[in-house]
């Protein structure tokens, strides 16, 4: 529960205050409550958060949506594609990839990618090859 003082903002489904502000002298105190601060899918709420603390406040708002494939190709076993005959590369680039084009199609999206790097200790060179590999297969991506 809160204060009687307090403006209530935001409440979860089952009525659990997540914003909520209290006056205190000339300023006031904005509270949250949970891990707000610990996912970006919250940063909206966060944002009205800070709003509420200020008597003027800008915010961008863009017109637009990123689809994100963060870390595509994505790195799996090789053996895990043991039974269809097919590499890890060959398992992405013609079942993974095909239905993502078929999806962008469908609902109009626009893909954007990043490298993800291992993080297990490996020898210069394998590295060195497992970029090149992922640097050529981002272009031929990049490029459908």
């Amino acid at each position: 529960r809160i204060g009687k003082q307090a403006s209530l903002i935001a409440q979860s489904s089952d009525g659990t205050p997540l914003l909520w502000s209290s006056k205190y002298g000339d300023g006031k105190f904005v509270f949250f409550n949970g891990t707000i601060l610990a996912d970006a899918k919250q940063s909206g709420l966060f944002t009205k958060g800070i709003q509420l603390m200020v008597p003027t406040f800008i915010y961008p708002v863009v017109n637009a949506k990123v689809t994100a494939l963060e870390g595509f190709p994505f790195q799996t076993n090789n053996n895990i594609h043991k039974d269809s005959g097919m590499t890890n590369e060959n398992f992405m680039r013609h079942v993974v990839w095909s239905e993502l084009q078929r999806l962008e199609a469908k609902y109009d999206l626009d893909y954007t990618a990043s490298f993800v790097a291992s993080s297990d200790e490996m020898k210069a060179e394998a590295q060195a090859f497992e970029l090149d590999r992922v640097r050529e297969n981002t272009i031929v991506y990049g490029r459908e």
